[in-house]
């Protein structure tokens, strides 16, 4: 009994304690690269297609770039964080990821220079995708670590909220290179959030050699949890790209830019908030 009557207490208190790990977490989620490109990438077809004259699958092509770029830094990531801590890896990665964006402003007409630079976000941004927060959350909440997920992850909603409509009226008011610099500035404002807010926090350090918990890699590999795990993210994640890149792309309706991205942004926030 005395448990169960400390247990709201413990929550509370984790919150107040780690309340700036939670809100440098959502942060870093919104403005980290697998929500800035991916959530964006509709706002940016009408634009591209005027000045360059590439099409909507030439664009969204770009997607499959970025997605390979994290298929290939996931694992690396992943052991530069055993390694050196989560806290490190952000913040080598963030200025990685500003810099992508700030080659993306100086675009010329080229497809392969789109693809290879949305490439290069997802392999040197790998470090600013949820696996470097929820490694910190884990680390610093307990009793209250479901809810303190919960809250973090909803960044990817808010990223899909509030993206589309701002970089419409930027796009609208100066140009899609203007947006892409707003990218830029938005991706490396997380950079003194994460040296500020993961200093000394637990899970943000290397680990100073406690053995890890749980399967080994190799068990883990064979286990039907994995998998089952695996593959369902997989289908969620090919449901969610197929409705969120071709959104925006509504105005074909006869709606203004601004109009059909902040029409499109409701129900992707939605759905990727569900998800994520």
């Amino acid at each position: 009994m005395t448990i169960v009557g400390e247990s709201p207490k413990v929550s509370k208190r984790e919150i107040g304690e780690g309340w700036f790990v939670l809100v440098t977490s959502l942060f870093g989620i919104a403005v980290g690269a697998a929500s800035l490109l991916f959530y964006s990438i509709g706002v940016f077809f009408e634009p591209f297609q005027r000045e360059f004259g590439w099409n909507r699958g030439q664009i969204s092509g770009a997607l499959t770039y970025l997605t390979l770029g994290f298929v290939i830094s996931g694992p690396v990531v992943g052991w530069l964080i055993d390694r050196y801590g989560a806290r490190i890896v952000a913040l080598v990665s963030i200025p990685m990821l500003a810099q992508t964006m700030v080659g993306l402003c100086n675009l010329d007409n080229s497809l392969p220079a789109l693809y290879a630079l949305f490439f290069a976000a997802g392999s040197v941004g790998g470090g600013t995708t949820p696996v470097i927060y929820t490694r910190v959350v884990n680390g610093n909440f307990t009793s209250s670590r479901g809810f303190a997920l919960g809250l973090v992850l909803a960044g990817t909603g808010i990223a899909a909220l509030v993206l589309p409509p701002a970089l419409a009226a930027t796009i609208g008011a100066s140009g899609w290179r203007a947006a892409f610099r707003l990218l830029a500035i938005a991706a490396a404002l997380a950079w003194p959030l994460v040296l500020m807010g993961f200093r000394g926090a637990e899970g943000a350090a290397a680990p100073r050699g406690q053995p890890a918990e749980g399967l080994d890699r190799a068990a883990a590999l064979k286990s039907r949890e994995f998998w089952t795990i695996a593959i369902g993210f997989i289908a969620v994640a090919a449901a969610i790209s197929g409705l969120v890149v071709h959104m925006v792309p509504l105005r074909d309706t006869g709606m203004s830019l601004p109009q059909a991205a902040a029409i499109s942004s409701i129900p992707t926030a939605a759905t990727v908030s569900h998800f994520g």
